[in-house]
């Protein structure tokens, strides 16, 4: 269900957000991510599909509200990815960070899975301070979160 690429021998790893890896066939080896990991010798750890973007359609622009069942299997989905996690990091491994799509952060609902991604990363594995990139047409950003910040219900 997640990639862990073990081509580079690291205790380095880098949580890589849904959609940022593609179907990891012999093009995506040789360029992007995969490409960038391999040369710095980081292992990339895919997260699991966002439960909002699962209800997007085939047209552009459609969306379906995730039901709760959706909702329920990401948050069991994340917690099992940290669980492993927090055995690479009880192993001696360091995530180095958190690499998602530009896209995510555009959308409350985006915002709000990130801020879950890091809510259970803090609670499962202990990562507290871990630096969030947001990556657009290859090119990568510190994500600020006080620039978007999220809204509370009321």
């Amino acid at each position: 269900m997640y990639d862990l690429i073990d081509e580079a021998p690291s205790d380095r790893i880098l949580l890589v957000g849904h959609g940022l890896l593609g179907a990891l066939g012999p093009a995506a080896q040789r360029a992007g991510l995969v490409q960038w990991g391999g040369d710095r010798q980081v292992r990339l750890y895919q997260l699991p599909r966002p439960a909002f973007a699962a209800g997007t359609g085939a047209a552009r622009g459609t969306h379906r509200p995730p039901q709760v069942a959706e909702r329920l299997a990401e948050l069991d989905d994340l917690e099992s990815v940290f669980e492993e996690v927090a055995g690479q990091l009880a192993s001696g491994a360091t995530v180095i960070g958190l690499a998602v799509p530009g896209s995510i952060v555009a959308t409350r609902s985006g915002r709000s899975w990130l801020e879950r991604v890091r809510s259970i990363a803090r609670d499962i594995a202990g990562l507290v301070e871990v630096e969030v990139w947001t990556v657009t047409a290859g090119q990568a950003a510190l994500y600020d979160p006080t620039v978007q910040p999220i809204r509370t219900a009321s």
